[in-house]
């Protein structure tokens, strides 16, 4: 099936979307935990009892 591209991504062949899935995929996982990383950074500083 073929789905229309957004225009960002026209100019990228379409042979390069397969081999770089796997980079994508690591892409989006390294960003999950830096947001989680992120919020507990900041749920640390703010939860009740916290002496520092």
């Amino acid at each position: 099936m073929d789905h229309p591209r957004p225009k960002v991504f026209r100019q990228i062949p379409k042979e390069m979307f397969e081999p770089t899935k796997a980079l994508a995929a690591n892409q989006g996982l390294y960003n999950g935990f830096l947001a989680a990383g992120l919020i507990w950074s900041i749920w640390i500083e703010i939860r009740p009892g916290n002496s520092t």
